[in-house]
This record gives structure tokens, sequence and C-alpha cells, in this order.
């Protein structure tokens, strides 16, 4: 804090005024790693706080109007965050760590690829961590963000190759991938801090499964597996398989089930109500002769299609006819009629 009370963001990231763009996002990588408040957890409190005042020094330089303008009157663009504007530092997934979820990565921000979802950014900062993303992997995700020479690499050599990916399998219902779903996900990961000591973390990850997601679909996690001294961190891949459904089966975007109607119900016609998967009944006339091979098709009533969420596969019914026990005095008249 300078003597006019205003915050000197350059003494904040240990770089002169001077600084170019590439300096200040090096000087935020340290500094970020430095003061994150997993890695003090002897000094949690102040850790949090200069972890707050980093990346508020880092929001206001990184931006080039921004940084013009603090740089002619000494405050940023608009009111700067306070104290009173901050919310809380909070966490979930290991203690005093951070909520990770994730859905895509965007902008230029070293941290864009996280969002806490009580972290100390989330309304100081609006879009700041707009995205999902690792709760401890800074390093990691500044790194690929900002082409960083890799761990154990040189400008002089090849980098290093990449640590195998880990790899988990979810099981979800169908109504899950029929409406979409927010899955977490708890994993356990390796890292090293600067020293290079290795600790072992938790991660929970906020898995966004869209409606219509198929069975096998697997969502890749930049770098938020295993580190290794040397080698790239490690990708996380979740597979997403589909749980067995007692009344339908998916293939494709179509759902298909099985109805039993009698035999008079079979020659002489009736309306059926059936599930769904909406949870909403689906009544239906059948007016036709249904046969063993005969299937009704009901068209927009199967799995979002899921490149087009407002398209739907369609509902397949396959009859199963039960067969009456008949007396001969029955078998003479059917006998009769047929």
């Amino acid at each position: 804090m300078s003597s006019n009370g205003r915050k000197d963001y350059y003494n904040i990231l240990g770089v002169p005024r001077d600084a170019s763009q590439n300096d200040i996002k090096q000087a935020y990588r340290k500094k970020a790693l430095l003061h994150h408040p997993d890695r003090n957890p002897d000094s949690k409190e102040d850790a949090e706080r200069k972890f707050k005042e980093v990346a508020e020094a880092y929001e206001v330089l990184n931006d080039t109007e921004n940084r013009r303008h603090y740089d002619r009157f000494g405050t940023p663009i608009g009111a700067p965050p306070t104290a009173q504007s901050t919310p809380e530092f909070r966490s979930r997934g290991f203690p005093g760590g951070f909520t990770s979820t994730h859905t895509s990565f965007s902008g230029n921000h070293p941290f864009d690829d996280m969002r806490y979802s009580s972290g100390p950014f989330g309304s100081a900062f609006p879009g700041f961590f707009s995205n999902f993303g690792s709760n401890d992997a800074f390093e990691s995700f500044i790194n690929s963000r900002f082409g960083r020479m890799p761990r154990g690499a040189s400008a002089s050599n090849q980098p290093p190759a990449k640590s195998p990916p880990i790899r988990k399998t979810v099981q979800i219902p169908l109504e899950s991938l029929y409406m979409g779903v927010i899955h977490e996900i708890e994993v356990q990961r390796n890292l090293y801090d600067p020293s290079g000591t290795s600790m072992e973390i938790t991660d929970t990850i906020h898995l966004d499964i869209p409606p219509g997601t198929q069975g096998g679909t697997e969502f890749v996690f930049p770098e938020m597996g295993d580190e290794h001294p040397g080698r790239d961190p490690a990708d996380l891949i979740i597979t997403v398989e589909a749980m067995p459904h007692p009344v339908f089966e998916r293939k494709g975007d179509d759902l298909h089930m099985n109805v039993t109607v009698s035999l008079k119900e079979a020659l002489c016609g009736t309306t059926i109500t059936v599930p769904s998967l909406s949870g909403k009944p689906i009544k239906h006339k059948i007016t036709e002769n249904i046969t063993p091979q005969h299937e009704a098709r009901l068209v927009g009533h199967g799995m979002p299609k899921a490149n087009d969420r407002n398209r739907r596969g369609d509902l397949y019914i396959h009859f199963n006819i039960t067969w009456p026990v008949l007396t001969s005095k029955q078998k003479k008249a059917l006998s009769e009629i047929l």
C-alpha cells in the first residue's frame, strides 16, 4: 500500500513500472503459486489476502487500457475491489482448498480455466474466473496458456514426454443423460510445490454433462492429472457410461421399449400408456392389427440430439402378445370367424 492509501500493483507483483506484459504474466505465475492458500497451511489467512492482491494487480496491469489509466491516475478504471465487495474465501475438495469444475477453455488470463464456486473472485471480478477448471493445478494451466517451457525442457532440447492420463469412468442414469446433469467426482492427484515437495490433494470436479450425451463420451481435462518431475502433467479423462435402464434401451438417439398386449388388443386395437424419461406419461392409440413383428414409432420422444438440443430421436415400441388358453368351444367359434 502506498503512502496515499492506494495499492501499488507493480510492487505487489514485484515488477518495475516499465515491465513488459510478459514480465507481468511471469511475475503473476510465481506470486500466485507462492501465495496459494493450500501451500501455506500455517499462514492461510495471510496467504489468502496476498493471493487476492496478486490477482487484483494482474487484473489491472494485464489490461492495456486499465494499466494506462492506473499509471496516469493511480487507480484502475471504475471502483477498485474492496474488502467489502470480496466474498469470503471458502473451499471444498480438500482442507482449505478449492472446488473445481470444468466446461471449456477460453480467454487469455492465466486462470481463465478455473472457477471457484465460493472463491474470492466470483463477484469481485465478473468473468475473471469464468470457466471451470482445476483448483491446485495453477502452474499446469498457466504454462499451457502462456507457452512456458515444459518441466525439464530447454531451448536446446526436446520437451519432456507427457505423463499417461488418469482415466475414470462414471455411471450415469439414463434419465440424467436425457435431462443433462452436473455430476461431482472426487479425484486424487499428486502435485509438486515450487520447492519440489510432493503432496496429494483431492479435487472435486463438477462434470457438466449436456442433455443427449452418448454413453462412451470422454471428457478431457488438460493437465488435471498427476504431476511428475521432468514431465508435463497428465490429463484427466472421464468417460461417461449409461446405467442399464429397466424400461428403455438406447440406440443412438432413439429409445426402444417392450409393451405387452392381449390377443384381443392386438386384433381389435387399443390405447396404451407408456412412461417417458421426462416423467410425463405418453398415450398412444393403436388401430392397426399388432403382429409379433409390429413396432410403433413415436416421433420426437427419444433422446435429445447432442448436436441440436431442439431435436430428439424417436421412441420405438415393440409388442409382446399374450396368447389365451382357449376351450374347445372357443376354438371352434374362433375357427368359424377366421
